[in-house]
């Protein structure tokens, strides 16, 4: 402003110099008046040129200007427009492919990791089953070293009485000489003997046994974890975002634990007996040890009772001899073990023993049972065989006398159900189911349900259910199980899975034509016709006959009503006309009653 008022006052000091004067140069009163071209009006226009730098106004400055600034601004953002949506489609495109990409890696994942699943769970299972057979040879191996024991006692026996023989037999030839009207020169081998000796002896220093019977077989086990191993920064992100992902919260991690099993027999201690005699002499016993375990045995089946026994006499002999030879008297000591049948039983070796006037005082502590039929094989004197034996389950005071299969894969099955001919009506109440009814022999003759009570206990720990199907042509097959069976107040719920065999599953999957979720039998109640827990409206039990674990109603039923020759009319079944034989459809129709079933239990962890 400063600048501009000089400016004014220059200009007025160089006009009065000149002369001039404000009306010399033709002002009036109002003063010289500056002229200005006339602008024409802005033109609306719908578009507009670019406008030059010479179009430029004073009046007008802006319009064709502004609206050139306008187009180009806006020609400018239609570009960027179509670029940012350019880019959204090519962004949509790309997520569109990496979601396709994305759900068939998910589905390919989930196909992964459960196909993984159940092959962990395979090798778990082909793992025990292994184990189990290692411990199987393990227990044959040792069994075998005491049979060669008692073998290289027997030789030596053996050798023993031989030399004893050639031995009389020179000092008669001897003393025979003058006196006899021939003679023989006749030497005892004393070389061969000593080297058989030397032999025997070498042979025995063997140590068979090694770390057989003291190494332990650690147990594998499938747990699922309590805690996951994740790192927190692989958690991160919302769940809700990722539907996809819902299907792993259904998998279970897992992981592989090798456990050292329990050990240590659980036997009851039973009365036990002894004698001792002392007979002197040259070649005659100098003592005699008798140890006699006796096994009783009782069978409690609902109203009947049987019993039966068992004595097994286990007999040390040490003998005592003078020997007279060229080389003078001298004195041999042999031991022997034998058992009531014969067999040799120097696995008594080592008994505690002190010394007396003439003889031992033995100490013997034996057993009479185990806590199922595979503690009888691996710890029973006798439990190699099949037969009854005694057990006393784990957390029970209750002692029951069971039928133990030591014949089939492994040993160690203890009987829980047998149909063999009809004998047994099946058809029982829920207190008869929960006690056990029937019976079987020695042999394993005969039909019987042991009891569901009895069944709960043995099947505490993880159990292998074995079911055998024999059919009237005499095809036989096979299915096993892992299970468990719950207690009287959840109705025995039977919990089943991993089926393994021949025979079909009709536990798990039940009848494929009927439908699983009608004829499956997992999870369900036992039911019996005064004790109905069903899936169905009415009571399979009633109609069927047997006490089972129905569903709605069966795809299996080991108790049903037992028809001889295998196929039968439904149509003379009064007054219900159904299918209520002993059945197994995935084997035989359901219109085909077996003729020999059987159930067999063994723990599936063992030493």
């Amino acid at each position: 402003m400063r600048i501009l008022c000089v400016l004014l006052y220059l200009s007025i000091v160089w006009a009065v110099e000149e002369g001039s004067t404000f009306e010399d140069e033709g002002g009036v009163a109002r003063g010289p008046r500056l002229s200005e071209r006339a602008q024409a009006s802005c033109k609306h226009e719908k578009s507009w040129p670019f406008c030059s730098d010479d179009q430029w106004g004073q009046k007008c400055p802006s319009g064709c200007r502004m609206q050139g600034l306008v187009d180009d601004t806006n020609s400018d953002f239609n570009h960027r427009l179509d670029k940012i949506r350019k880019l959204l489609d090519d962004n949509e495109n790309k997520y569109k492919k990496s979601k396709i990409i994305t759900t068939e890696t998910f589905n390919s994942m989930k196909g992964t990791l459960v196909s993984g699943q159940e092959s962990d769970s395979k090798y778990g299972q082909v793992i025990e089953d292994l184990r189990r057979r290692i411990v199987s040879l393990k227990t044959k191996v040792i069994a075998q070293i005491e049979r060669i024991y008692g073998l290289q006692n027997s030789i030596r026996e053996q050798v023993l009485e031989m030399k004893r023989m050639e031995v009389d037999i020179d000092i008669k030839i001897r003393a025979c000489k003058g006196s006899c009207a021939k003679s023989f020169d006749y030497h005892v081998d004393k070389e061969s003997y000593d080297n058989i000796q030397r032999q025997l002896t070498q042979a025995s220093s063997i140590n068979l046994q090694s770390d057989l019977s003291s190494s332990i077989i650690r147990v594998l086990k499938i747990k699922p974890m309590k805690d996951s191993t994740v790192l927190p920064h692989f958690k991160a992100g919302d769940p809700k975002d990722w539907p996809e992902w819902n299907f792993l919260n259904k998998m279970q991690q897992l992981e592989l634990v090798l456990e050292s099993p329990e050990t240590g027999p659980k036997f009851f201690p039973v009365d036990t007996s002894y004698s001792s005699s002392v007979h002197k002499g040259d070649g005659e016993p100098q003592g005699s040890k008798f140890v006699h375990p006796t096994y009783g045995k009782e069978t409690h089946f609902g109203e009947g009772v049987s019993s039966s026994s068992t004595h097994y006499t286990c007999t040390k002999t040490v003998t005592k001899k003078v020997v007279a030879g060229p080389d003078g008297p001298r004195e041999e000591v042999v031991e022997k073990y034998t058992s009531s049948d014969g067999s040799d039983c120097s696995h008594l070796r080592g008994l505690g023993k002190e010394d007396i006037s003439g003889g031992y005082n033995v100490r013997v502590t034996a057993g009479g049972g185990g806590d199922d039929c595979e503690d009888i094989r691996q710890k029973h004197t006798s439990g190699a065989k099949s037969g009854i034996f005694r057990i006393k389950p784990t957390g029970s005071n209750k002692v029951l006398s069971v039928y133990c299969d030591q014949e089939t894969t492994l040993g160690g099955w203890l009987l829980i159900q047998q149909r063999i001919d009809g004998s047994v009506n099946f058809n029982q109440t829920w207190q008869d189911y929960k006690k056990g009814f029937g019976s079987v022999d020695a042999k394993g003759k005969g039909e019987l349900w042991l009891g569901n009570e009895n069944i709960h206990l043995l099947t505490q720990k993880d159990t292998v259910l074995r079911v055998e199907l024999e059919d009237w042509a005499g095809n036989t097959v096979y299915a096993e199980y892992n299970i468990h069976v719950g207690s009287e107040s959840q109705g025995y719920v039977l919990s089943v899975s991993n089926y393994e065999g021949t025979a079909g599953d009709a536990l798990i999957t039940g009848s494929v034509d009927e439908g699983s979720e009608y004829t499956s039998h997992a999870n369900m109640k036992f039911s019996t016709f005064d004790r109905d827990s069903d899936q169905w409206e009415e009571n399979c039990a009633e109609v069927h006959g047997g006490g089972w674990w129905y569903n709605n109603c069966q795809a299996a039923n080991l108790n049903g009503m037992y028809y001889l020759g295998g196929q039968y009319d439904p149509r003379n079944n009064i007054p219900y006309e159904v299918e209520n034989g002993v059945v197994w459809i995935p084997f035989r129709a359901s219109d085909y009653s077996l003729k020999i079933v059987r159930m067999k239990i063994r723990p599936n962890e063992t030493l």
